[in-house]
């Protein structure tokens, strides 16, 4: 039985091979089969697997198994990793407290207050970490600038990740990053939810929120070849105190990638751009900026517009952009830039910058050496022909030259020579200078003009500290050629060295052979100057111009103690547009900055540009300038500037830093003013004081006074006033606010009856009308420091009018309900404006903003104006009377206010009014201005004057240089209708403006004309103006001429007719007229002339008159008369007995050339006396006889001679033209021997008004007395005459 159960239980038999032989045998020998091998190796995985579940389970799923798992990697890191604290599961969620990882090696040091982990771990197992949620709180990182590593061999860039990464969602809060312990970036949130796998990345959400704004990003990339994907980015983020706004939008297909920017702030402006994904990566861009203020971005800058349009394209090799720059009023085109780009050279091929204002080019080339440490360049400029405008240089100056420069930061080199000044008279400049971060040496800056010049060499020194050791000598050196109110002709040494220290400069002046002139005055002076630190000064300086001057003395020491003396004649000897004489002494003594300064100083009829000043006098007696002590009074008489004026003024300032008061007592026209304040200042920048005193008179108008003081504060960040009122009599104005340096604002304001007319006689005291009503309103505004409004404004009227003072009841506008509202808060602000007019008028407006302060906030709104009564106008201007017509403008207002969009009409019906000083009397005026956005309008219209109409039509731009096409036609218009002159025109213009110029053509017919040149306005006796002219101050110069370009045709008709001064006639003709900027109006045509001249008595016809123009100015064209006066015989024009005498007219109008003839031809004396009188000289009169030598002298001193020799020659006496210097010019003299040796004349001015009656006495051949008596002067003397 035994052997049968062991039988049983044996497998089946195996070869011997099979079982590996003995082995085989030993086992069957000990009873070890396959089969209880292989039961105990599952026993034994099964417990190996127990033992691994649990101990993952531990390790996981346990709070002591994360602390286990933390404490090993903590210890892996070499103690570069500590956690203070930690909760939860690594199966999580996990919570780490005091996170901390300090690398001092790499320069790290991060802290972070708290993570919190959860994730998904069985999907670790299909190779993917899935993070559900990581909370990070608090981090704080710290870097330290370390010495740069050797950087890693560069290795082939994927995007697909290694293992899958899901993130669904990342909140961290509250981060900071120094660097070197200066703040680097902060941030308050940060949301991220998105994936990084094998087949790309994914940003679902990225939400970033920081003290400097947000970012807000989604999108998708690709790992597939080219990377397609699109994202889409939108920003709001303040750099240096400008906030920049915008959406950055990017897509790709793989083949082609394309990228947008739109910004919003702080200007409007887009940038385009696709970059073509194959070998040579093609691209193109376009980055377009319309107009804008640049102190949006820099708020120091001088510009005030900027604008860019530039368009590029190329490859990894080259490229080139074009486009143009708009700077202020000027436009600079860029046409090209072309560049290379060969390995880590960068060549600038070209560089070419135009403008369309002016004639001349600017071009550069270069290269760029990008390898090289530090980057090095070389640099070559060439402009020709280039004019600066006066609006950027302060004067148009013209410029042509060359420039090199080269090498690096850490060493450069520049050369170069140039030509600078007024056009016509430039300026040789050479420069020549080598520099480094430390030291720059001034080799050569020689500038050389016109038989003069200024040579300069020296070095600054920029580290340790600011130095200088400069030499320039000048010989009739003119500055005007740079500063057009400056010219003269300068000649000076000067040389000048020191450093400035931190107690301010210790250096000397020395100044020598100062000479010349400078704006027509001469000049003089010298410096021998010592300045140490402290200010303390030692040497003299004297400068004198004109017959002014100002002396310094510094008298060294420890201390400063110098004194300055004025004694200006004129104030015009030492500043353009200045008068008026100043005399005044100050001293300055005590240690920096404590000094005491004391002194006097009074000045006379004093004009500064528009100010005048009757009398100054000023009176210092300052015992500290810090902190402050002592007292300043400044008293002044016959104050103007603008429209207000001041009979006296009384300043006077006293005290010291914690008691000090300030008093103004003002009369004048139409403002006077007492005002009193008293305030105290701390050490730390605090003030405090009280407006006691504010007495406001307006003429014709109730005074107002302060009801009760006001408290006036400043803590060194914010300023602020408690309510100030001024009240009189009823109406009361008050107001109190406060105001902080970061921008933030907050006032209110309160008003109760007060006139309209106080405040229409404070704007223009001289206004012919009166106006009538009260105004009362309340509000309370803020402003935030990122420029968010709170709060409201009303303002209203229930009644009110215009009107001349003697027609009361007729006012030229009135209204009722006038109300303004505004309501304001940082997402919306609201604005109405609403009034009843007279004649059934209306006006109602309203305006709403909505959005954040700072952006480009949303526009909606309306204005709706009916005006049934013009009178208005005449307020406007005199030139019109008795306006009749209906006015009305109804608009739409959308759009944002970076984009405005206008939408609407401006319609003016039934025009009608009187022109007075024309003699006009317009009628049915239909007029209508339709706006098609917020910048462009089109006109049309018609307006009637006499039995003519005018048509107008266009339309453009409300820009200055926007364009703009416009037209003007009509029919037989009445022009002008005054007994001088009634003037008919047909006009067909067309005006075209641009951002280069203005032009106007086309063509006017004038069929019908009749004027009398004598009864032209300025055709009589000028009155002396009773304006003052102060003959020192400097008149400024003439403004450039505007950009205007005309080419029009001027078409007489046959009904044109002249009549006056002599002139019976008529003219008719074509002209061309053209004018261009900057030059005299010329004309291309012939006018022909026909009629009588009346002159000497004499009625002359003119047989034949043209005036020429060939492309000359029209005040000069050339000249063709011919006018005749034709005597009857005997026979009285039956028989040849008749005699025609007549002028020919010929030269030009600025210089005619008359000449005599007749027919049967005669001497000219004898056909002059014939043209004149009627007779031949030998039948003259004595009367006739003055009257012809007054004729022979209008023919001029050199035709006249010959005529007066022949007249006087008849008539028995001398005569002649000459050059008489008591007259000091030609002269018409008739004269006779009364003896042989006594001669007697009189002489008239041809040319300059004036007579002279001269006696000659001869004693011989060589000795004679003279005597004058002439209308400039009388004079006597003995003459010699020796002749070789």
């Amino acid at each position: 039985m035994s052997r049968r159960r062991n039988e049983h239980r044996a497998p089946l038999p195996l070869s011997q091979a099979q079982l590996g032989g003995e082995g085989f045998q030993r086992a069957r020998s000990s009873g070890f089969t396959l089969p209880r091998l292989l039961k105990w190796i599952g026993i034994a995985s099964i417990v190996l697997v127990l033992i691994l579940a649990s101990l993952s389970f531990w390790l996981l799923g346990t709070e002591s198994g994360a602390h286990f798992a933390l404490a090993r990697a903590i210890g892996s890191t070499e103690g570069k990793l500590a956690v203070e604290r930690s909760s939860g599961k690594l199966a999580g969620p996990l919570t780490l407290e005091g996170v901390r990882w300090h690398d001092a090696a790499a320069g790290v040091d991060a802290k972070v207050g708290r993570v919190l982990i959860d994730l998904k771990l069985l999907e670790l197992l299909g190779k993917r970490v899935h993070i559900t949620r990581l909370d990070i709180d608090h981090v704080d990182v710290a870097l330290t600038t370390m010495p740069p590593k050797p950087a890693p061999p560069a290795s082939e860039f994927s995007l697909a990740a290694p293992i899958d990464i899901a993130l669904d969602r990342l909140a961290l809060k509250q981060a900071a990053i120094t660097q070197d312990g200066k703040p680097l970036f902060a941030l308050d949130s940060l949301d991220l939810g998105g994936a990084w796998t094998r087949s790309g990345a994914v940003v679902k959400a990225l939400n970033l929120r920081a003290p400097e704004g947000s970012v807000d990003l989604s999108g998708t990339i690709s790992a597939l070849a080219g990377y397609p994907g699109n994202g889409e980015t939108s920003f709001r983020w303040k750099v240096a105190d400008v906030d920049y706004a915008g959406t950055l939008k990017a897509n790709g297909d793989g083949r082609q990638a394309r990228l947008d920017l739109n910004l919003s702030e702080p200007t409007p402006a887009t940038v385009a751009a696709a970059l073509t994904q194959s070998r040579d990566f093609p691209w193109i861009a376009k980055v377009a900026v319309p107009r804008f203020d640049p102190k949006r971005v820099q708020k120091g800058s001088t510009l005030t517009a900027l604008a860019l349009n530039l368009e590029g394209s190329g490859d990894k090799d080259h490229g080139a952009l074009n486009g143009e720059v708009d700077v202020n009023e000027h436009r600079v085109q860029l046409e090209p830039l072309r560049y290379a780009l060969a390995g880590q050279l960068l060549k600038i091929e070209a560089l070419t910058l135009k403008s369309p204002e002016a004639a001349g080019t600017l071009n550069a080339n270069g290269e760029v050496q990008l390898d090289a440490k530090p980057v090095s360049a070389t640099l070559a400029l060439e402009w020709q022909g280039v004019e600066l405008p006066a609006d950027l240089a302060g004067q148009v100056l013209a410029t042509h030259g060359k420039l090199n420069a080269s090498g690096s930061a850490e060493k450069f080199h520049a050369d170069g020579a140039l030509a600078i000044g007024p056009p016509g008279k430039l300026a040789d400049l050479a420069l020549d200078l080598d520099g480094t971060p430390d030291l720059v040496t001034l080799k050569q800056l020689a500038l050389k003009q016109s038989r003069a010049g200024l040579d300069a060499q020296g070095t600054v020194k920029l580290k340790p500290a600011i130095g200088w050791q400069l030499i320039a000598k000048a010989d009739k050196f003119d500055p005007g050629a740079f500063a057009a109110e400056w010219p003269g002709a300068l000649d000076f040494n000067l040389a000048t060295d020191g450093v400035m220290t931190d107690k301010g400069p210790d250096a000397t002046i020395e100044l020598d052979r100062l000479g010349g002139t400078l704006r027509k005055r001469p000049i003089s002076g010298n410096a021998d100057l010592k300045i140490k630190p402290d200010y303390i000064v030692d040497g003299t300086l004297d400068i004198a111009s004109g017959k002014s001057r100002v002396d310094v003395t510094g008298r060294g020491g420890n201390q400063t103690d110098a004194t300055i003396k004025l004694a200006i004649a004129s104030l015009g000897d030492w500043l353009p547009n200045a008068g008026g004489h100043l005399d005044g002494e100050f001293r300055a003594q005590g240690k920096w900055p404590g000094l005491a300064v004391t002194g006097t100083a009074h000045g006379a009829q004093i004009v500064s540009g528009t100010t005048q000043v009757g009398t100054l006098d000023v009176t210092a007696n300052i015992a500290n300038l810090q902190p402050p002590q002592g007292s300043v009074n400044v008293k002044a008489t016959k104050i103007s500037s603008g429209s207000l004026a001041f009979d006296t003024l009384d300043l006077d300032g006293s005290g010291n830093q914690q008691a000090h008061a300030l008093m103004l007592d003002a009369h004048g026209t139409p403002l006077g003013l007492k005002l009193a304040l008293s305030g105290s200042a701390k050490d730390d920048g605090r003030w405090s004081g009280t407006l006691k005193t504010l007495d406001v008179a307006i003429k014709g108008a109730p005074p107002l006074a302060l009801e009760q003081p006001a408290q006036l504060a400043w803590d060194g960040q914010q300023f602020s006033a408690t309510e100030a009122c001024l009240a009189g009599g009823g109406p009361k104005l008050c107001v109190a606010g406060s105001g902080g340096a970061d921008g933030a604002l907050a006032a209110r304001y309160r008003i109760e009856q007060l006139p309209i007319a106080l405040i229409s006689k404070l704007a223009s005291p001289e206004a012919p009308f009166r106006a009538d009503g009260v105004i009362a309103g309340n509000g309370d505004l803020q402003r935030a420091a990122n420029g968010a409004l709170n709060g409201n404004a009303t303002i209203h009227s229930d009644q009110g009018s215009v009107a001349y003072p003697d027609n009361a009841n007729q006012p030229l506008l009135a209204y009722t309900g006038l109300a303004l509202d505004a309501q304001l808060s940082p997402q919306s602000t609201h604005a109405t404006l609403r009034a009843t007019l007279d004649h059934d008028g209306k006006l109602d407006g309203q305006i709403t903003l909505s959005g954040a302060p700072g952006s480009a906030q949303a526009l909606s709104g309306h204005v709706d104006l009916a005006l049934n009564s013009l009178g208005f106008l005449e307020l406007l201007t005199p030139e019109v009377a008795n306006t009749k017509g209906r006015l009305a403008a109804n608009y739409t207002i959308a759009g944002t206010t970076a984009a405005p969009q206008l939408n609407g009409a401006l319609t003016l019906k039934d025009f009608a009014t009187e022109v007075p000083s024309a003699g006009l009397k317009l009628h049915d005026g239909d007029v209508t201005v339709h706006a098609t956005d917020s910048e462009h309008f089109t006109l049309d219209g018609t307006l009637k004057s006499g039995e003519g109409t005018l048509t107008l039509s266009g339309g453009g731009g409300v820009g200055a240089t926007a364009p703009l096409k416009a037209s003007i036609k009509g029919t037989n218009f009445l022009a002008a209708d005054i007994p001088a002159a009634k003037v008919v025109i047909s006009p067909d213009l067309t005006i075209e403006r641009s951002a280069e110029n203005i032009k106007v053509g086309g063509s006017i017919e004038i069929p019908m004309t009749n004027v009398d040149l004598a009864k032209l306005p300025g055709g009589g006796v000028a009155k002396t103006s009773p304006d003052v002219v102060v003959t020192d101050a400097e008149q400024p110069a003439p403004g450039k001429p505007l950009p205007v370009v005309v080419a029009v045709t001027v078409k007489l008709g046959d009904d044109v007719k002249l009549a006056g001064l002599g002139l019976d006639g008529t003219i008719g003709g074509q002209l061309q007229i053209d004018q261009r900027p900057g030059k005299l109006a010329t004309g291309t045509g012939t006018l022909n002339v026909g009629g009588s001249y009346k002159a000497y008595g004499q009625s002359l016809k003119i047989e034949s008159g043209r005036l020429l123009f060939a492309g000359t100015a029209l005040d000069n064209p050339g000249l063709d008369v011919r006018a005749v006066r034709k005597i009857l015989g005997a026979s009285q024009g039956q028989g040849d007995d008749t005699i025609t005498a007549g002028l020919q007219i010929r030269g030009t109008a600025l210089v005619p050339v008359l000449t005599v003839f007749s027919q049967p031809a005669m001497e000219q004396s004898e056909a002059l006396s014939y043209l004149i009188t009627g007779k031949p000289l030998s039948g003259l009169k004595s009367g006739e006889g003055d009257m012809l030598g007054s004729a022979a002298r209008a023919l001029g001193s050199a035709g006249g001679d010959l005529l007066a020799k022949g007249i006087g020659a008849r008539m028995g006496v001398d005569a002649g033209v000459s050059d008489n210097t008591a007259l000091g010019g030609a002269a018409f003299t008739v004269g006779k021997y009364l003896s042989p040796k006594l001669y007697l004349s009189y002489g008239v001015g041809l040319f300059t008004p004036g007579e002279v009656v001269t006696l000659k006495y001869l004693f011989s051949t060589r000795w004679n007395f003279e005597a004058q008596n002439a209308t400039t002067g009388n004079r006597a003397g003995i003459n010699y005459r020796y002749e070789r």
